[in-house]
């Protein structure tokens, strides 16, 4: 999970245009202040709860999602897409070892 950040008014966060990016708990903590955790554990949720639930209105089994969410100033979160693969490029790192972690459970269910 990691924010996309809009400048100005804007509500998308096109990085080519301007949008930041920031690691999730400075993000939460600085907009946020105390209920940092608890909207953190709703993200949390929804990340391993809306897969399964997205992959069964189709006839095939999906191998990777991006998940494109919005928060507002009192937390909620709502959905502004999904696509069929994240367009991961900034956290290399991070994102190798849940990469490395999720082939080695394809694996076993072999």
């Amino acid at each position: 999970i990691y924010p996309r950040i809009g400048m100005g008014k804007n509500i998308t966060s096109n990085i080519s245009q301007g949008g930041g990016i920031s690691p999730i708990v400075p993000f939460l903590q600085s907009n946020f202040g105390g209920e940092w955790k608890k909207i953190k554990g709703k993200l949390e949720l929804l990340c391993r709860t809306f897969p399964n639930r997205f992959e069964s209105l189709y006839n095939y089994n999906l191998d990777a999602l991006g998940i494109d969410l919005g928060i507002d100033s009192k937390g909620n979160i709502g959905l502004f897409e999904v696509n069929t693969y994240p367009g991961q490029q900034f956290f290399y790192a991070e994102d190798a070892e849940v990469r490395v972690a999720y082939y080695r459970y394809l694996l076993q269910l072999k």
